[in-house]
């Protein structure tokens, strides 16, 4: 992909994996489009300012919109692949934004979109879109979320930090349970959400 001048803060791949978007530190988005028959990446699209800091992407399951959150707490939304804002950005978190997940809709559902900050908030989407209602499944620990990852049904979330933690999650039932994970546990919990169980 070559040299950036300036450094990459976050990066994420589109369903199908031929679009690649990258957000910088200086708060840019730009998307890369894979080639059909190699593994190299091209792009004809100038960098979009996407405010402070861009910390965390991540593609709907349609790849027709790809989520940013960054150090200013606030998350928005781009069209793929014209990267022009759809909506004006939406100042939720009182923290960086750190971490960006959606999980595949169920058969008549709408895919669910969770978001979590560097103070502990992890916070669900109505909708899977940030115009929607918010729901506040973890709320703040002062103890900042780094990664998120949904299974591919919706109903298990594993957040990480200076914890990692599962969470017995479902959007029906916001009541969500989570338990310390470590060694053994923890790899365990890892092997199953990659096979999709």
């Amino acid at each position: 992909l070559g040299k950036n001048e300036d450094p990459i803060a976050s990066l994420a791949f589109g369903p199908g994996s031929d679009r690649l978007a990258v957000g910088s530190e200086a708060g840019l988005i730009r998307l890369w489009l894979k080639a059909r028959d190699n593994p190299t990446f091209s792009t004809d699209r100038r960098w979009v300012d996407a405010g402070k800091n861009v910390l965390a992407l991540a593609f709907r399951p349609d790849g027709k919109v790809v989520v940013s959150g960054g150090e200013d707490g606030w998350l928005a939304q781009w069209n793929v692949p014209g990267l022009t804002r759809i909506k004006n950005p939406v100042p939720h978190h009182e923290r960086a934004v750190t971490a960006l997940a959606y999980s595949a809709p169920a058969r008549g559902a709408d895919a669910v979109l969770v978001s979590a900050d560097r103070d502990g908030n992890v916070v669900e989407w109505s909708k899977g879109s940030i115009t929607g209602s918010t729901i506040d499944i973890a709320p703040r620990s002062g103890k900042p979320v780094n990664a998120i990852a949904l299974g591919a049904d919706g109903t298990f979330l594993v957040t990480a930090g200076e914890e990692l933690l599962a969470w017995d999650y479902s959007p029906a039932n916001v009541e969500a349970i989570a338990r310390a994970l470590t060694g053994r546990q923890a790899r365990a919990v890892a092997t199953a959400t990659a096979r999709g169980k």
